[in-house]
């Protein structure tokens, strides 16, 4: 009995000793921080728009015709006013012929009737010539000068209507597609080609109804453009034109971002493909971008980060203003402390901290 005591009393003695010990000694938990900057960050807003062309066109001719010749085919860039396709004119240039001769026959019938008004213009002089008959030529010398007039509009006409057996191109640009081939009828209105410039392009983005008053009253809003390719750098670009109507379907309103040549934008950007826009919109009172692994989202909806204070851990509230793919925007922050950015799970008030590693500001 005397040595059963003897060891509770040890194993009890040895226990208090341990739990002393421990209790001592303040158990650390190794943790990475983050130190934003101070300077407060423009909210942006990111959106996925499409590069188009000012100047996208279907062509079409402007007279029925077979097709007699294909200048031009999907790929090629033309100049403005290249010819594109030209049609079988044999009727066109007989028709344009035969109203030269026209005019032709109307210019010397002008010439005969002024021959003859001269004439007894010349002869009334000496009183020997009624005056009717100097009427009836002046008479006949105004009517051969309007047929004149009408043949040289039907050769004008005839003219027209040759040139239109030729497509040219209203702009400079690129065919997109060709819709036509050889010996076929087109007709009025048939898309024969798609041409497509090269220059003059934008960007078009459907923005949130919610931010047309903010666009509208802010002129020339900075975005950063970036084309959706490998290696693609973003470029500085602005808003230059909104489209004041809003879809009922989306609820968003349309917005255009012109690309200048001087952003070198024809090694980045093409006519359809996609790119995504940054809108830098105004900075956010007391708004501070820290990682979004750093913030702890409460079961109530609310959300938390800790910060390191003197080597202890200190939970602030916060409230999530904005996010993008890898931080978020709160408020509750000054914009100087340390964030903790790992092992949150295992952080409470009062935790002692042993600092691995610091990122962001660390000046």
């Amino acid at each position: 009995m005397q040595i059963t005591a003897r060891v509770i009393a040890s194993v009890m003695l040895i226990t208090t000793v341990l739990f002393y010990s421990n209790t001592g000694t303040a158990q650390t938990t190794q943790v990475e921080v983050y130190t934003p900057s101070a300077t407060k960050q423009p909210r942006v807003m990111t959106l996925s728009g499409s590069v188009e062309a000012r100047h996208h066109a279907q062509l079409a001719s402007q007279e029925s015709g077979l097709v007699q010749t294909l200048l031009v085919d999907a790929g090629d860039t033309v100049n403005k006013g290249a010819p594109l396709l030209k049609l079988d004119a044999t009727l066109a240039e007989l028709n344009l012929a035969q109203t030269k001769a026209g005019a032709q026959a109307a210019k010397i019938s002008v010439d005969e009737a002024q021959r003859l008004l001269d004439e007894v213009e010349a002869l009334s002089k000496k009183q020997s010539v009624a005056q009717t008959l100097i009427g009836e030529r002046t008479a006949a010398l105004a009517n051969a000068k309007a047929e004149l007039i009408k043949q040289r509009a039907q050769v004008a006409l005839a003219q027209e209507k040759l040139n239109r057996h030729t497509l040219y191109a209203p702009f400079t640009g690129v065919i997109g597609q060709r819709t036509v081939d050889m010996g076929e009828w087109v007709t009025p209105g048939n898309s024969l080609f798609t041409l497509v410039a090269e220059s003059d392009l934008r960007i078009v983005v459907n923005v949130p109804q919610e931010y047309f008053p903010l666009l509208r009253s802010t002129p020339n809003l900075p975005v950063m453009v970036t084309p959706d390719i490998n290696a693609a750098k973003p470029i500085k670009a602005q808003i230059s034109r909104i489209v004041a109507v809003t879809d009922p379907s989306s609820r968003t309103f349309t917005a255009h971002i012109d690309l200048t040549d001087s952003m070198a934008v024809h090694a980045q950007f093409t006519p359809g493909m996609s790119a995504q826009a940054d809108l830098l919109l105004s900075a956010q009172d007391g708004a501070v971008w820290i990682p979004k692994k750093a913030v702890k989202q409460h079961p109530d909806g609310g959300s938390s980060v800790f910060i390191a204070d003197n080597n202890t851990a200190k939970r602030k509230m916060v409230t999530v203003t904005a996010t993008r793919p890898d931080y978020v925007a709160v408020t509750g922050l000054t914009g100087n402390e340390p964030v903790i950015t790992t092992g949150i799970e295992l952080l409470k008030e009062g935790t002692q901290l042993q600092i691995s590693a610091r990122a962001g500001n660390l000046q």
